[in-house]
């Protein structure tokens, strides 16, 4: 999901974290999994520069 999320960001890429507003389904996608993906996209960003 990573490599699908980086692909899909329009040039320049950034990413924004955003705090808790009642909008996303963290809790049904486990926050693990979450990070982890997370993690994975960032890492993808670092390795494109």
């Amino acid at each position: 999901m990573a490599k699908e999320l980086y692909a899909a960001a329009l040039e320049p890429k950034h990413i924004k974290i955003f705090a808790p507003a009642g909008h996303n389904n963290l809790p049904e996608l486990n926050e693990q999994k979450y990070l982890l993906i997370l993690r994975q996209f960032m890492e993808s960003m670092n390795n494109e520069q």
